[in-house]
C-alpha cells in the first residue's frame, strides 16, 4: 500500500507476490494432503481470506488514505466519485503519454546498462563532478547467468527460496514488456534488488566447493574493484575529466 502510493510501479512487485502465494499455497496444500490433513481445504480457504485482508484491503486503506491531502483542501471534502476519477486520470495519461527523451530506453536493454541516464555535471578546469544512474557492471551482468541457473535449479528441485526471488525479479521487470510509455533505467532498480539476492544464491551453492570458495573471492574482489573505479559517476566526486571520459566504454555512456 505504502509503495504503490509512492509510486504504481510497487503494484508490478505485487504481482510477483501472489504467483509466488498461490505456488507456495499449493506445494503446502499438497504436503499436507498427501499425509492425510482433512481440514486442509478449511485451512486453504482460511489462508486465503487473512490474505484478501492484509494484502488487498489493508493496502488499498493506506492508498486511499495517500490522497487525503488531496481530497481534503481548502476545507473542501472531496467525494470517493473524485479518488476514482483522479486514478483514471493518472492511468490515462501515463498509458497514452507521447514523449521523448534522449536517454529514455527499452525494457531489454537495462539488464546489461546499454544506456544509463546522465543526470549532472559541473565542470571546473580539468575536474568535473558528474552523476550518472550506472549500475556495477560485474553485478548487473552477473545477474543475467545467476537467474537462468536459479531458473533451472528451481525446475529441477521447486527450490522454495529461488521461487521467491524468481517471482519478485519477474513481477519487478516483466510488466515493462507490455508498458508503452516512455521508460528508463531506473526502473528496473527494484528487479536489481533480487538480481544481487540470486546472485547470493549462486555464492552459496559455490561456497560448498573449495574451487567455487576461490571463485567467490575473485568475483567479490572484482564488485569492489568497479564500485572503486566508477564511484565517481555515481556520487558526483569530483575527478579528472580525462578520466571519466576513460570510463565511457560504449557510446551510450555519458559521463563527462
Amino acid at each position: 500500500g505504502c509503495a504503490v502510493s509512492v509510486k504504481w510501479n510497487g503494484a508490478y512487485s505485487a504481482l510477483g507476490l501472489a504467483v509466488y502465494f498461490f505456488v507456495a499455497l499449493w506445494l503446502k496444500y499438497t504436503d499436507h494432503k498427501t499425509l492425510g490433513n482433512k481440514d486442509c481445504m478449511k485451512k486453504t480457504v482460511a489462508i486465503c481470506l487473512w490474505c484478501c485482508l492484509f494484502f488487498v484491503v489493508i493496502p488499498a486503506v493506506v492508498y486511499f488514505a495517500s490522497f487525503r491531502p488531496v481530497l481534503y483542501t481548502d476545507g473542501v471534502v472531496q467525494t470517493l466519485d473524485t479518488f476514482i476519477r483522479k486514478q483514471l486520470h493518472m492511468f490515462s495519461y501515463h498509458s497514452q503519454l507521447v514523449a521523448e527523451h534522449f536517454f529514455a530506453s527499452n525494457w531489454y536493454t537495462w539488464p546489461v546498462i546499454l544506456k544509463p541516464i546522465w543526470y549532472s555535471i559541473s565542470r571546473y578546469g580539468d575536474m568535473a563532478s558528474s552523476i550518472s544512474a550506472f549500475g556495477n557492471p560485474v553485478v548487473w551482468l552477473a545477474m543475467i547467468p545467476a537467474l537462468i541457473f536459479m531458473i533451472c535449479r528451481c525446475v529441477k528441485t521447486k527450490d522454495r527460496g529461488g521461487i521467491a526471488v524468481l517471482c519478485g525479479y519477474l513481477g519487478s521487470f516483466l510488466p515493462w514488456i507490455a508498458i508503452t510509455r516512455l521508460a528508463f533505467i531506473y526502473h528496473y532498480f527494484p528487479a536489481t534488488v533480487f538480481g544481487v539476492l540470486a546472485i547470493g544464491y549462486v555464492i552459496d551453492k559455490l561456497l560448498e566447493t573449495p574451487k567455487g570458495e576461490k571463485a567467490v573471492y575473485v568475483y567479490l574482489a572484482a564488485v569492489l574493484v568497479m564500485f572503486v573505479v566508477f564511484f565517481p559517476v555515481i556520487s558526483g566526486l569530483p575527478a579528472k575529466a580525462s578520466y571519466l571520459d576513460s570510463l565511457e566504454l560504449l557510446d551510450t555512456w555519458y559521463f563527462n
